[in-house]
C-alpha cells in the first residue's frame, strides 16, 4: 500500500523492520525432557551392565589361575583394589555415556538445563540398578572383585578384612557416587543442544 502524501511542514522518517524474535516453548522451561532424560539412563545401565559383565569376566579368569600358590589375604586385597579402580572406571564411563545421550536426544525448542537434567538421568540410572538388585539381578555389577573372590572362597576370608574390605568398599562406593553425577552433569553440557543468545536470553 503506498504511503500518503506528506504535508507542508511534515518530514519523512525512515523505519526499518523490528528484528524477528525466535522463541522458545515456555512449556521446556518448567517440564523435564523425560524422553532425553530415561534415553540417557537406559544408555548408562547398559554401558554399567556391559562393562560389569566384562568385570566379573576378568575376575573369574584371573581368580582361576592365581589360585594356587598364593596366600589368601594376598588375593583377597589384590581383588579388592582391583575391584574398586573398575568399578570407578565403569562408573565415569556410565555418566560420560549417559550425559551425552541425553544432551543429544535434548529438544533444541525447549529449555534445556544441564545441572537438573543431569542429575535427573543420574538418579533414574540408579533407580534402574537398585530394582534390579532389589529383584536378585544386580550381582554383575559387582565387577572384578566378584569374579576373584569366587576364585578363592569367602569362606577364606578372616573377620579383620572382610571388615577392611567393608570399609574401603563404602569409601569407594560414596566417591563413585560422587564421580557418576558429576560426569553426567558435565557430559550433559558438553554434547547438549546450542542456543544462540537470543534463545539464552528468552530461557532467562
Amino acid at each position: 500500500m503506498a504511503s500518503p502524501p506528506l504535508q507542508p511542514g511534515e518530514m519523512a522518517v525512515a523505519t526499518t523492520p523490528a528484528p524477528a524474535v525466535t522463541t522458545i516453548e515456555t512449556v521446556g522451561a518448567t517440564r523435564a525432557q523425560w524422553g532425553a532424560i530415561m534415553a540417557g539412563a537406559l544408555a548408562g545401565f547398559a554401558t554399567t551392565f556391559i562393562l560389569g559383565t566384562l568385570g566379573m569376566a576378568i575376575g573369574m579368569t584371573a581368580g582361576k589361575a592365581v589360585s594356587e600358590g598364593a596366600e589368601t589375604g594376598q588375593v583377597t586385597t589384590g581383588y579388592g583394589v582391583a575391584s574398586g579402580i573398575w568399578w570407578l572406571v565403569t562408573v565415569a564411563l556410565t555418566g560420560l555415556v549417559g550425559g551425552a545421550v541425553l544432551g543429544r536426544m535434548a529438544r533444541s525448542d525447549r529449555a534445556y538445563f544441564p545441572g537438573i537434567f543431569g542429575t535427573l538421568t543420574w538418579i533414574s540410572g540408579v533407580l534402574i540398578v537398585l530394582v534390579l538388585m532389589a529383584l536378585g539381578l544386580g550381582g554383575v555389577v559387582s565387577g572384578v572383585g566378584a569374579g576373584g573372590f569366587m576364585g578363592r572362597g569367602m569362606e577364606e576370608q578372616t573377620a579383620q578384612t572382610t571388615a577392611g574390605v567393608g570399609i574401603a568398599a563404602a569409601w569407594v562406593l560414596l566417591v563413585s557416587e560422587i564421580i557418576g553425577l558429576g560426569v553426567t552433569v558435565l557430559a550433559a553440557r558438553r554434547w547438549g543442544p546450542r542456543y544462540s543468545s537470543e534463545h539464552e536470553a528468552v530461557i532467562r
